[in-house]
Protein backbone atom coordinates (compact mmCIF):
# COMPACT_ATOMS: atom_id res chain seq x y z
CA UNK A 1 0.00 0.00 0.00
CA UNK A 2 1.21 3.55 -0.91
CA UNK A 3 0.50 6.03 1.86
CA UNK A 4 1.16 9.92 1.93
CA UNK A 5 -0.02 12.68 4.16
CA UNK A 6 -0.31 16.31 3.79
CA UNK A 7 -1.30 19.50 5.28
CA UNK A 8 -3.24 22.17 3.83
CA UNK A 9 -4.01 25.53 4.84
CA UNK A 10 -7.71 25.35 3.70
CA UNK A 11 -10.82 23.83 5.20
CA UNK A 12 -11.84 20.40 4.05
CA UNK A 13 -14.68 21.87 2.00
CA UNK A 14 -12.20 24.00 -0.11
CA UNK A 15 -10.28 20.87 -0.86
CA UNK A 16 -12.81 18.57 -1.32
CA UNK A 17 -13.80 20.37 -4.40
CA UNK A 18 -10.36 19.85 -5.82
CA UNK A 19 -11.64 16.44 -5.71
CA UNK A 20 -14.66 16.56 -7.09
CA UNK A 21 -14.81 19.02 -9.62
CA UNK A 22 -13.43 18.93 -12.96
CA UNK A 23 -12.07 22.58 -13.48
CA UNK A 24 -10.56 22.48 -10.36
CA UNK A 25 -9.08 18.44 -10.49
CA UNK A 26 -7.55 19.93 -13.88
CA UNK A 27 -5.25 22.35 -11.65
CA UNK A 28 -3.52 19.59 -10.16
CA UNK A 29 -3.77 16.39 -12.05
CA UNK A 30 -4.64 17.26 -15.80
CA UNK A 31 -7.55 17.85 -18.44
CA UNK A 32 -10.96 16.04 -16.48
CA UNK A 33 -14.14 14.73 -17.16
CA UNK A 34 -16.08 12.93 -13.74
CA UNK A 35 -19.39 12.59 -12.17
CA UNK A 36 -18.60 12.34 -8.29
CA UNK A 37 -21.63 10.13 -7.54
CA UNK A 38 -21.60 6.53 -6.23
CA UNK A 39 -20.63 4.28 -9.11
CA UNK A 40 -19.56 7.89 -11.56
CA UNK A 41 -16.86 7.60 -13.64
CA UNK A 42 -14.44 9.68 -13.76
CA UNK A 43 -11.31 10.52 -16.36
CA UNK A 44 -8.25 12.52 -16.14
CA UNK A 45 -4.76 13.03 -18.64
CA UNK A 46 -1.97 13.28 -16.31
CA UNK A 47 0.24 16.26 -17.03
CA UNK A 48 3.43 14.45 -16.60
CA UNK A 49 5.12 12.77 -20.06
CA UNK A 50 3.71 9.97 -21.05
CA UNK A 51 0.54 11.68 -20.03
CA UNK A 52 -1.56 7.91 -19.52
CA UNK A 53 -5.06 8.73 -19.47
CA UNK A 54 -6.41 7.70 -15.85
CA UNK A 55 -9.90 5.54 -15.33
CA UNK A 56 -11.87 5.05 -12.48
CA UNK A 57 -14.98 4.74 -10.51
CA UNK A 58 -16.12 6.09 -7.52
CA UNK A 59 -16.91 4.12 -5.22
CA UNK A 60 -17.57 6.34 -1.96
CA UNK A 61 -18.38 10.07 -0.98
CA UNK A 62 -18.78 11.38 2.32
CA UNK A 63 -18.95 15.13 2.11
CA UNK A 64 -15.52 17.10 3.19
CA UNK A 65 -14.53 14.01 4.58
CA UNK A 66 -13.77 11.15 2.50
CA UNK A 67 -13.78 9.99 -1.01
CA UNK A 68 -13.12 6.26 -2.59
CA UNK A 69 -12.24 5.67 -6.33
CA UNK A 70 -10.77 3.16 -8.32
CA UNK A 71 -7.97 3.95 -10.58
CA UNK A 72 -5.73 2.58 -13.47
CA UNK A 73 -5.16 3.95 -16.79
CA UNK A 74 -5.71 3.22 -20.01
CA UNK A 75 -3.11 1.23 -22.58
CA UNK A 76 0.00 4.23 -23.17
CA UNK A 77 3.42 2.90 -24.55
CA UNK A 78 6.28 2.74 -22.63
CA UNK A 79 3.94 2.87 -19.58
CA UNK A 80 3.79 -0.89 -17.03
CA UNK A 81 -0.06 -2.04 -17.33
CA UNK A 82 -2.76 -0.88 -14.29
CA UNK A 83 -6.13 -1.25 -16.30
CA UNK A 84 -8.57 1.04 -15.07
CA UNK A 85 -10.13 -0.03 -12.02
CA UNK A 86 -7.70 -2.27 -10.75
CA UNK A 87 -6.11 -0.55 -7.86
CA UNK A 88 -8.77 1.97 -5.49
CA UNK A 89 -7.46 5.32 -3.75
CA UNK A 90 -9.35 5.93 -0.79
CA UNK A 91 -9.18 10.09 0.76
CA UNK A 92 -9.54 11.28 3.70
CA UNK A 93 -9.77 15.11 4.85
CA UNK A 94 -9.71 15.97 8.69
CA UNK A 95 -9.89 19.65 9.70
CA UNK A 96 -6.53 20.37 11.74
CA UNK A 97 -4.78 23.16 12.63
CA UNK A 98 -6.67 25.46 11.18
CA UNK A 99 -6.91 24.03 7.67
CA UNK A 100 -7.26 20.13 6.55
CA UNK A 101 -4.59 17.01 7.12
CA UNK A 102 -5.08 14.73 3.78
CA UNK A 103 -4.16 11.90 3.89
CA UNK A 104 -4.03 9.17 0.74
CA UNK A 105 -4.29 5.57 0.51
CA UNK A 106 -3.24 3.54 -2.74
CA UNK A 107 -3.76 -0.35 -2.95
CA UNK A 108 -3.34 -3.07 -4.98
CA UNK A 109 -0.65 -1.09 -6.70
CA UNK A 110 1.50 -4.03 -8.13
CA UNK A 111 4.91 -4.53 -6.89
CA UNK A 112 7.02 -2.85 -9.66
CA UNK A 113 4.99 0.39 -9.85
CA UNK A 114 5.06 1.29 -6.26
CA UNK A 115 7.87 3.32 -5.75
CA UNK A 116 7.21 5.46 -9.36
CA UNK A 117 3.61 5.80 -8.14
CA UNK A 118 4.44 6.57 -4.73
CA UNK A 119 6.65 9.57 -6.01
CA UNK A 120 3.78 10.40 -8.35
CA UNK A 121 1.39 10.67 -5.66
CA UNK A 122 4.08 13.07 -4.21
CA UNK A 123 4.40 15.51 -6.61
CA UNK A 124 0.82 15.71 -7.43
CA UNK A 125 -0.15 16.33 -3.48
CA UNK A 126 2.26 19.09 -3.82
CA UNK A 127 0.60 20.23 -6.72
CA UNK A 128 -2.91 20.40 -4.99
CA UNK A 129 -1.61 22.10 -1.93
CA UNK A 130 -0.14 24.95 -4.48
CA UNK A 131 -3.47 24.77 -6.37
CA UNK A 132 -5.72 24.84 -3.44
CA UNK A 133 -3.91 27.73 -1.91
CA UNK A 134 -3.24 29.83 -4.92
CA UNK A 135 -5.43 33.19 -4.37
CA UNK A 136 -7.38 34.42 -7.20
CA UNK A 137 -6.40 38.14 -8.00
CA UNK A 138 -9.68 38.46 -9.61
CA UNK A 139 -13.11 37.85 -7.78
CA UNK A 140 -14.75 35.02 -8.51
CA UNK A 141 -17.32 35.45 -10.74
CA UNK A 142 -20.36 34.00 -8.50
CA UNK A 143 -19.37 34.41 -4.38
CA UNK A 144 -19.41 31.34 -3.02
CA UNK A 145 -23.25 30.56 -0.91
CA UNK A 146 -25.21 32.99 -3.91
CA UNK A 147 -26.19 29.45 -5.03
CA UNK A 148 -26.90 27.39 -1.47
CA UNK A 149 -28.02 30.84 0.52
CA UNK A 150 -31.91 30.22 -1.36
CA UNK A 151 -34.03 27.31 -2.08
CA UNK A 152 -33.30 25.74 -5.65
CA UNK A 153 -35.71 27.93 -7.70
CA UNK A 154 -38.74 26.64 -10.25
CA UNK A 155 -38.14 28.00 -13.68
CA UNK A 156 -40.88 28.50 -15.83
CA UNK A 157 -40.15 27.94 -19.85
CA UNK A 158 -42.54 28.32 -23.31
CA UNK A 159 -45.58 26.89 -23.90
CA UNK A 160 -46.39 25.63 -19.92
CA UNK A 161 -43.04 23.82 -18.99
CA UNK A 162 -42.32 23.88 -15.49
CA UNK A 163 -38.76 23.12 -14.44
CA UNK A 164 -38.62 21.75 -11.21
CA UNK A 165 -36.38 20.12 -8.25
CA UNK A 166 -37.69 16.41 -8.20
CA UNK A 167 -39.71 14.34 -5.94
CA UNK A 168 -39.66 11.45 -4.41
CA UNK A 169 -43.06 10.62 -6.05
CA UNK A 170 -40.88 11.00 -9.24
CA UNK A 171 -38.79 8.07 -8.91
CA UNK A 172 -40.72 5.45 -10.84
CA UNK A 173 -40.93 7.77 -14.32
CA UNK A 174 -37.42 8.85 -13.58
CA UNK A 175 -35.70 5.02 -13.47
CA UNK A 176 -38.94 4.01 -16.49
CA UNK A 177 -37.41 6.42 -18.20
CA UNK A 178 -33.80 4.52 -18.07
CA UNK A 179 -35.65 1.95 -19.77
CA UNK A 180 -35.78 3.47 -23.00
CA UNK A 181 -33.26 2.47 -25.63
CA UNK A 182 -33.09 5.97 -26.93
CA UNK A 183 -31.83 7.29 -22.98
CA UNK A 184 -30.01 4.23 -22.47
CA UNK A 185 -28.08 4.96 -26.03
CA UNK A 186 -26.32 8.21 -24.69
CA UNK A 187 -26.75 7.93 -21.37
CA UNK A 188 -24.46 5.50 -19.65
CA UNK A 189 -25.06 5.57 -15.96
CA UNK A 190 -28.11 4.22 -15.53
CA UNK A 191 -29.78 3.54 -12.03
CA UNK A 192 -30.52 -0.48 -11.37
CA UNK A 193 -34.05 0.90 -8.90
CA UNK A 194 -36.43 3.24 -7.50
CA UNK A 195 -34.61 3.06 -4.25
CA UNK A 196 -31.70 3.96 -6.28
CA UNK A 197 -33.43 7.02 -7.85
CA UNK A 198 -34.30 8.06 -4.73
CA UNK A 199 -30.26 8.02 -3.37
CA UNK A 200 -30.14 10.35 -6.56
CA UNK A 201 -32.36 12.52 -5.70
CA UNK A 202 -31.14 12.87 -2.61
CA UNK A 203 -27.74 13.65 -4.03
CA UNK A 204 -28.88 15.93 -6.07
CA UNK A 205 -30.24 17.94 -2.96
CA UNK A 206 -26.81 17.53 -1.82
CA UNK A 207 -25.48 19.09 -4.94
CA UNK A 208 -27.17 22.35 -4.89
CA UNK A 209 -26.38 22.77 -0.86
CA UNK A 210 -22.47 21.93 -1.56
CA UNK A 211 -22.94 24.42 -4.87
CA UNK A 212 -22.15 21.39 -6.71
CA UNK A 213 -24.72 20.94 -9.43
CA UNK A 214 -28.73 21.79 -9.72
CA UNK A 215 -31.34 18.91 -11.55
CA UNK A 216 -34.43 19.29 -12.17
CA UNK A 217 -37.38 17.80 -13.63
CA UNK A 218 -39.48 19.11 -17.07
CA UNK A 219 -43.08 18.88 -16.12
CA UNK A 220 -46.31 20.03 -18.61
CA UNK A 221 -48.92 21.82 -18.12
CA UNK A 222 -50.40 18.92 -16.42
CA UNK A 223 -48.05 18.38 -13.81
CA UNK A 224 -46.51 15.55 -15.78
CA UNK A 225 -42.80 15.10 -16.39
CA UNK A 226 -41.59 15.16 -19.40
CA UNK A 227 -37.71 14.55 -19.16
CA UNK A 228 -34.62 16.12 -17.19
CA UNK A 229 -32.13 19.27 -17.35
CA UNK A 230 -29.18 19.97 -15.39
CA UNK A 231 -26.27 21.85 -14.80
CA UNK A 232 -23.24 20.13 -13.31
CA UNK A 233 -19.42 20.57 -12.74
CA UNK A 234 -20.08 24.20 -11.09
CA UNK A 235 -17.21 26.49 -11.53
CA UNK A 236 -17.57 29.36 -9.28
CA UNK A 237 -14.88 31.32 -10.09
CA UNK A 238 -15.38 31.13 -13.98
CA UNK A 239 -18.58 31.42 -14.16
CA UNK A 240 -18.91 28.28 -15.98
CA UNK A 241 -21.22 25.40 -16.13
CA UNK A 242 -22.26 22.08 -17.88
CA UNK A 243 -25.97 21.27 -19.03
CA UNK A 244 -27.14 18.20 -19.83
CA UNK A 245 -30.88 16.68 -20.61
CA UNK A 246 -33.03 13.99 -21.96
CA UNK A 247 -36.64 13.74 -23.01
CA UNK A 248 -39.07 11.01 -22.32
CA UNK A 249 -39.91 9.36 -25.40
CA UNK A 250 -43.69 10.02 -25.55
CA UNK A 251 -43.04 13.96 -25.12
CA UNK A 252 -39.99 13.69 -28.25
CA UNK A 253 -40.26 16.04 -31.74
CA UNK A 254 -42.28 18.86 -29.82
CA UNK A 255 -39.50 21.19 -28.51
CA UNK A 256 -39.04 20.30 -24.78
CA UNK A 257 -35.61 20.04 -24.71
CA UNK A 258 -35.17 23.59 -26.46
CA UNK A 259 -37.35 25.20 -24.32
CA UNK A 260 -36.22 24.04 -21.05
CA UNK A 261 -32.40 24.34 -22.03
CA UNK A 262 -33.39 27.93 -23.27
CA UNK A 263 -34.97 28.33 -19.84
CA UNK A 264 -32.26 27.17 -18.15
CA UNK A 265 -29.80 29.15 -19.94
CA UNK A 266 -31.48 32.15 -19.31
CA UNK A 267 -31.70 32.19 -15.68
CA UNK A 268 -28.04 31.06 -15.53
CA UNK A 269 -26.68 33.83 -17.36
CA UNK A 270 -28.74 36.52 -16.36
CA UNK A 271 -29.49 37.08 -12.14
CA UNK A 272 -27.36 33.83 -11.77
CA UNK A 273 -24.37 35.65 -13.01
CA UNK A 274 -22.57 32.50 -14.68
CA UNK A 275 -20.70 33.52 -17.77
CA UNK A 276 -20.60 30.40 -20.06
CA UNK A 277 -22.89 27.16 -20.05
CA UNK A 278 -21.04 24.14 -21.92
CA UNK A 279 -22.67 21.26 -23.50
CA UNK A 280 -20.91 18.23 -24.56
CA UNK A 281 -23.02 15.49 -26.79
CA UNK A 282 -21.85 12.32 -29.30
CA UNK A 283 -20.99 13.48 -32.64
CA UNK A 284 -23.87 10.67 -33.41
CA UNK A 285 -26.63 12.22 -31.56
CA UNK A 286 -27.93 14.55 -34.41
CA UNK A 287 -31.20 15.26 -32.17
CA UNK A 288 -29.34 16.71 -29.52
CA UNK A 289 -27.21 18.51 -31.56
CA UNK A 290 -30.03 20.44 -33.10
CA UNK A 291 -31.11 20.96 -29.47
CA UNK A 292 -28.18 22.69 -28.30
CA UNK A 293 -27.78 24.88 -31.65
CA UNK A 294 -31.93 25.87 -31.30
CA UNK A 295 -30.97 27.27 -27.86
CA UNK A 296 -28.05 29.18 -29.21
CA UNK A 297 -25.19 27.32 -28.33
CA UNK A 298 -22.71 27.86 -31.04
CA UNK A 299 -20.71 24.56 -32.16
CA UNK A 300 -17.03 25.57 -30.90
CA UNK A 301 -15.15 21.87 -31.94
CA UNK A 302 -15.05 18.20 -31.38
CA UNK A 303 -13.41 16.58 -28.53
CA UNK A 304 -11.83 13.35 -30.17
CA UNK A 305 -12.67 9.98 -28.06
CA UNK A 306 -13.65 11.97 -25.37
CA UNK A 307 -16.15 9.41 -24.01
CA UNK A 308 -17.65 5.71 -24.02
CA UNK A 309 -20.92 4.85 -24.73
CA UNK A 310 -21.93 0.97 -24.81
CA UNK A 311 -20.47 0.44 -28.14
CA UNK A 312 -17.02 2.04 -27.52
CA UNK A 313 -15.45 5.71 -27.45
CA UNK A 314 -17.23 8.29 -29.20
CA UNK A 315 -16.01 12.19 -30.48
CA UNK A 316 -17.99 14.64 -29.07
CA UNK A 317 -19.45 17.64 -29.94
CA UNK A 318 -18.55 20.94 -27.70
CA UNK A 319 -20.91 23.67 -27.70
CA UNK A 320 -21.22 26.71 -25.67
CA UNK A 321 -23.59 29.53 -25.28
CA UNK A 322 -22.02 32.69 -23.52
CA UNK A 323 -23.62 35.60 -21.57
CA UNK A 324 -25.04 38.45 -23.45
CA UNK A 325 -23.98 36.94 -26.56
Amino acid sequence: MIERTIQIDAPPETVWRFFTDPARMARWLGPADLDPTPGGELRFQLTEPPRPVVRGRFVELRPYEKIVFTFGWEPTPGVPDLPPGSSQVEVTLSARAGGTLLTLRHTNVPPNLVANTSTGWAGFLDTLKSAVTFKLTTLPAISAGTLAGTPQPVLSATGGLLLRPWEATDAAVFYTAYRDPGIQRWHTRQPVSEDQVREWFDQYRQDWAHEKGAHWAVTGSDGAVLGRIALRGLDLDDGVAECAYWVLPAARGVGVASRALTALSVWALGETGFHRLELVHSTRNQASCRVATKSGFLLEGTKRSAAIHSDGRHDMHLHARIRDE
